[in-house]
């Protein structure tokens, strides 16, 4: 953003105006931009031309002049020192935000408003706004953290090269502002009938081509974003690629330790999983082969499932790395540290639902954040093994803390409200 035209709000007075407005007064000075609120009223169309001033300005114009003076005077006690200008418009919201659009550096709104259609996911001006606006829109929703922005995370959700190069370039532009991980996603579809899997990887490889297409100029003009490519699926080859940039950034590391890696496939009938599992491999190889020398071979992979093997390794372990993307609880995180002979280093993914019980003594990862689990590995390999064995013990503390039949009627009690 390096334009002055200023940041526009719609605000109506509804409870989902107030946090658009308080996150486009801290949007506004993370990029040195004056704020505008805007309201829409067609109160003239119905009141007729009277009086601006005075003791006989109806009814709807007290109201409006009121609406915006509030929105006015809430950013002002949030940031006194971002610039801030009201307007009343004669309009709908709608028409109102999209006129203002044409000189915005972009529109914010809140999830729903006043009005018949606000049980819509967006609320009716937020989508009819968002289809048609001039520039970047932003609908403000989402729990705490998200409105705060402290998960640290921006989705940029790709189009093709032809249509998504100004989505790219805002994304881009958030990211490097904020200092947070950019994660870009691209969609495609998959050919339903079995017949079409040779076509299906065709898609899929022109997906992988236009996304590096879109990123290519954005990610040359803000060479500081550090991109992850998100995919729907377990997170094994991004635990790989942390391993691989951790020998590749801590050469002390290469003959010393070793990767055992246990990917035992599932739903193996399924085409993106046979795929899954033939990237892993394919990673697992490219390492092995890159770093591997006589006598040390970087990564063990297991993909045949063997619960000795995978005691054994729990038991001898000094570091456990547990990164899913999205899990419900995952045992192996409270597993580990259980039955580790001598102390194992957690590093654990936030998205684990074991993490609100471990975290406090887990070494804490974002799973799309590769470079970031890579320095978490580093840091616990180099943790002294005192600090590893005392970890240990209190992980194991509140990995058992809970007997499963306690835990099974917290649930029962939770869906009974």
């Amino acid at each position: 953003m390096t334009t002055e035209r200023p940041l526009v709000v719609g605000v109506d007075g509804s409870d989902g105006s107030l946090p658009a407005v308080d996150w486009a007064v801290d949007e506004a000075a993370r990029h040195g931009l004056p704020l505008r609120l805007v309201h829409g009223s067609l109160r003239e169309r119905y009141e007729g031309l009277t009086p601006s001033i005075g003791p006989d300005r109806p009814a709807g114009q007290v109201r409006a002049d009121h609406l915006v003076a509030s929105a006015a005077e809430r950013a002002g006690r949030r940031n006194p020192g971002v610039k801030v200008s009201t307007d009343v418009v004669p309009a709908d919201a709608t028409d109102a935000l999209l006129r203002e659009s044409d000189n915005a550096t972009a529109l914010i709104t809140g999830s729903r408003g006043h009005g018949e259609l606000r049980g819509l996911l967006l609320g009716s001006v937020g989508l009819a706004v968002a289809a048609r606006a001039h520039c970047p829109v932003i609908v403000v929703r989402g729990d705490t953290a998200g409105l705060a922005g402290t998960h640290q995370r921006i989705l940029l959700g790709a189009g093709s090269p032809d249509t998504g190069g100004e989505a790219a370039r805002f994304a881009f532009r958030e990211t490097e502002v904020r200092g947070c991980v950019l994660d870009a996603v691209r969609a495609w579809r998959r050919p339903a009938h079995p017949s079409a899997e040779a076509s299906g990887r065709g898609h899929e490889e022109r997906a992988r081509t236009e996304l590096d297409e879109l990123l290519r100029d954005a990610s040359a003009a803000h060479p500081g974003v550090r991109v992850d490519r998100t995919e729907l699926s377990k997170n094994i080859v991004r635990g790989l690629l942390a391993y691989r940039r951790l020998l590749e950034a801590h050469a002390e590391w290469r003959e010393q330790v070793v990767h055992v890696a246990f990917a035992y496939p599932s739903r193996q009938d399924l085409a993106v999983y046979r795929d899954y599992t033939a990237e892993v491999q394919r990673l697992a190889d490219e390492i092995n082969a890159e770093y591997g020398t006589p006598g040390w071979t970087p990564v063990l992979l297991n993909l045949k499932d063997d619960f000795a093997r995978s005691l054994a390794a729990y038991r001898l372990a000094d570091v456990a790395l547990v990164n899913p993307i999205r899990d419900g609880m995952n045992l192996v995180a409270k597993e580990v540290p259980v039955v580790s002979d001598a102390g194992c280093a957690l590093v654990l993914s936030r998205e684990a639902g074991a993490h609100e019980e471990l975290g406090k003594d887990a070494i804490t990862v974002n799973p799309y954040d590769v470079t970031g689990t890579a320095t978490a590995l580093h840091e616990a390999l180099s943790m002294r093994p005192e600090e590893r064995a005392e970890r240990s013990k209190r992980l194991a503390a509140a990995a058992t803390a809970l007997p499963p039949a306690q835990w099974f009627v917290d649930q029962l009690d939770a869906l009974r409200g």
